[in-house]
Order: C-alpha cells, then sequence, then structure tokens
C-alpha cells in the first residue's frame, strides 16, 4: 500500500465509536507523575462515558456511539428508560470528555524523549476525541495544534498531517490556521508527500510578513529541490531565508547547513566558505563536512 493510499484511507476512516470518560483536566504544568501508563488503566480513564450539555440547559450523560459534522448520538438514560439520544450540533452547548488528565502527560513524555509511551498515549487521545472536534470548545482543540509537532517528533507524520487537515475546517483565527499549514508542509515533507508539502510551503513563504514562518517553508522547498537532485534551486531557495529570515526564525540553521551543501555540490566553494563563516558569526555550529544531517 502507498503512503498516499494509506494517508486518504486514514482520512476517511475515523472512528465512529467513541470511548469516553468523565474526569478533569489538569492545567498545564499541574504535576501527572501520579498517572498509571498501564493500558488498562489508560483505558479506564478513556472510558465510554461523556457528557452532554445542550442549549436548552439539559444534561445527558452516557455512552457516546457516534459523532459526524451534523449530529451527536448518546446512549443515555431518559425518563422512559436507556435510549439513543440525538443531538443536533447547534443544539450542544458543550462536551465533556474524559482523561483529560493524560493530556498535558502526552505532550510531556514526547519532549522528554520518551516516544514509545508518548506517541501510544497521543494514538489514544486522538482515538477519542478527533472524532469529536466539531463539538470540542476552541480551547479543546487547540490541544491538537500542540499534539501536532510531537507526533511528527515521536514519528508519525501521517497522523500530524490528517489532524491538521480536520482542524482547518474549524478554525476561523488567522495565526491557527498558519500554524495548521506550517504543520502540514513539515508532516508532508517527513512522509515525502513532495507535491502537497511544495504547495504548502509556497502559499507560506508568498506571505513576506511571516518570515520566521518563511524560513520553514523555504527550508522546505530547498530540501524538495535537494531530494529531487536540484542544487543550484536548493540553494536558491535556502538562500533566500538566510537573507530575509528574523534571527531564531525556526530552520534557519538547517537553511545554512542545506546552502552550503548545495553549494558545495556545485564546486562554489567561495559561497559555501562565505556561508559557513556567517554561520559562527550568528553562532551556529557550522558544518563540518557533508555528512551532517540536513
Amino acid at each position: 500500500m502507498s503512503a498516499h493510499f494509506a494517508f486518504r484511507c486514514f482520512l476517511a476512516a475515523a472512528p465512529a465509536i467513541v470511548v469516553l470518560a468523565i474526569a478533569a483536566s489538569p492545567a498545564h504544568g499541574e504535576s501527572t507523575a501520579s498517572l498509571s501508563l498501564r493500558p488498562e488503566a489508560v483505558a479506564n480513564a478513556l472510558s465510554s462515558r461523556g457528557e452532554v450539555r445542550t442549549r436548552q440547559g439539559r444534561t445527558f450523560r452516557g455512552e457516546i456511539l457516534r459523532a459526524d459534522a451534523e449530529t451527536l448520538v448518546l446512549r443515555a438514560q431518559a425518563d422512559a428508560g436507556v435510549a439513543e439520544i440525538t443531538f443536533p450540533r447547534e443544539d450542544v452547548r458543550s462536551l465533556r470528555l474524559g482523561g483529560g488528565d493524560y493530556l498535558p502527560l502526552a505532550l510531556d513524555l514526547v519532549d522528554r524523549g520518551d516516544y514509545e509511551d508518548g506517541l501510544r498515549l497521543l494514538h489514544a487521545i486522538h482515538r477519542q476525541r478527533a472524532p469529536l472536534l466539531h463539538y470540542l470548545s476552541e480551547g479543546d482543540r487547540h490541544y491538537f495544534l500542540e499534539a501536532a509537532p510531537r507526533l511528527r517528533k515521536a514519528g508519525d507524520p501521517l497522523t500530524a498531517a490528517a489532524l491538521a487537515r480536520q482542524l482547518e475546517p474549524l478554525v476561523t483565527d488567522a495565526s491557527v490556521r498558519r500554524a495548521l499549514a506550517r504543520e502540514r508542509m513539515l508532516a508532508y515533507l517527513d512522509l515525502r508527500f513532495f507535491d502537497e508539502a511544495r504547495a504548502e510551503a509556497r502559499a507560506i513563504a508568498a506571505d513576506h510578513a511571516l518570515f520566521p514562518d518563511s524560513a520553514t517553508a523555504l527550508y522546505t522547498l530547498a530540501r524538495i529541490e535537494w531530494e529531487a537532485d536540484n542544487p543550484e534551486a536548493a540553494l536558491a531557495h535556502a538562500l533566500r531565508a538566510v537573507v530575509y529570515a528574523v534571527e531564531g526564525a525556526d530552520q534557519l540553521r538547517d537553511c545554512y547547513m542545506l546552502a552550503i551543501r548545495a553549494a558545495r555540490r556545485m564546486d562554489d566553494t567561495v559561497t559555501a566558505d562565505r556561508l559557513a563563516a556567517e554561520m559562527k558569526q550568528r553562532r551556529f555550529d557550522a558544518p563540518v563536512d557533508d555528512s551532517d544531517d540536513l
């Protein structure tokens, strides 16, 4: 199965049955040291319970069976017994989900380098909450903006790309939409979906008000040209980032590294040496030779 085909299937086959539990979510930074990572503990925290509050002021608790952009179906106790209740999206004031204490823990695990446990937990959270994005608050959705780069870092750019695509139609804030575009671009680059990465990168690089983001976009374009064995075009894109990007821009050092490697590939030692000297002046670690990773 090709990676492109797997990605399309991933987007089309979001799980319909959601398993939830009611639990308070600690603020970021609050201790999560007491949480168990045993599969049964995680499964219990992300159990089959959820709470729907309607705009009419009623509260329903039960098992969330399925949800889409239009309706949410809950199996709950009603006046006549247990019933499946369908809520139109516009009637849902809030949806409370469980296992919230695990959300910051998943991010922390990846940040500490525990990719196996962190990724396993991120996947569990994604399975629980991604099918319900239409019903989550803006703050709850924002969690996935934090989760996407951790998914990439832990080795799952496929989920990161799919998540960024799912979130985009639900976001109106321009800065958040730009961040989602950046995450999609980098995930596509990791996946070697070069056509998709190029389209995202060109859109970001075209906005001259966003040079911190543009350094990453230009690096992406340079990487694509490098992978296509086109060092001249790779050098041109990387040099644009070097010239225009502000200090501290993401991947600015990587742009220098790629520009130096491209110049060396073209036997342009003058440009390569000049860029290496600039890296030193800007307090970047200069590459020793072409064996350095991009």
